[in-house]
């Protein structure tokens, strides 16, 4: 029984190595690839100019992280047509965590750094769930690649569909978890996936938590 458990220990400790250094690659890669606007001394955003992130996002966040400063709990937007739900109207996303960037950063240093991490998420999620499904590291290391950059996901930057690429991130997490749960039952695995999915749901996309679910099923 000893034997079997520090076996098991070991082999996941070996998976969690492999993912690491994998997020570390991915993350390396984004950096290197959207440097330019990271780096910029302007306010240049990773998404084209008369988008989405331009015409809601650039005004929504900072309007509710500027409230949440001040002590306020913005329960309504008075800024667009005669009034809005803002906290429940899902896409202020102020439960997020990462969105806290928004309390500290210009809002264009915070959207950059989100949606690069994010991109990143996808990536490593990815390679991760592949690595479960046996795929040697290679070819995992290429999955990941795909969902990091192919244009199911790195197409939603260009049109600033910031919501989306958060809430995408996190499903091959989800999914990883789903999978993994029936033939391990181990508790780490369900309270991962439990994380995964309250993440998803509180980064603002409704849509995209209902496709996961479909996936899932």
């Amino acid at each position: 029984m000893t034997e079997s458990r520090a076996k098991s220990r070991t082999d996941a400790w070996s998976a969690w190595r492999w993912i690491w250094t994998a997020g570390v690659c991915y993350l390396v890669l984004g950096i290197a690839l959207f440097a330019s606007v990271l780096f910029a001394a302007d306010d240049r955003v990773l998404s084209e100019r008369g988008t989405d992130l331009f015409a809601q996002f650039a005004h929504y966040h900072p309007f509710g992280f500027r409230e949440f400063r001040q002590g306020n709990l913005p329960l309504w937007n008075p800024h667009l047509f005669c009034g809005l739900p803002y906290f429940g109207g899902l896409q202020s996303a102020l439960l997020y965590p990462p969105n806290a960037l928004f309390m500290f950063l210009p809002p264009h240093r915070a959207f950059n750094i989100l949606i690069v991490l994010h991109a990143v998420l996808a990536g490593t999620g990815m390679f991760a769930w592949a690595r479960q499904r046996r795929l040697l590291p290679v070819a995992a290391g290429y999955a990941g690649l795909a969902a990091m950059l192919g244009g199911a996901y790195f197409l939603h930057i260009t049109p600033g569909h910031f919501p989306t690429l958060c809430a995408m991130a996190w499903t091959p997490w989800i999914l990883m978890a789903l999978e993994g749960w029936p033939a391990e039952r181990p508790p780490r695995r369900l309270l991962g996936g439990m994380a995964a999915v309250a993440l998803q749901i509180l980064a603002g996309h409704p849509q995209t938590v209902y496709y996961t679910a479909l996936a899932a099923g």
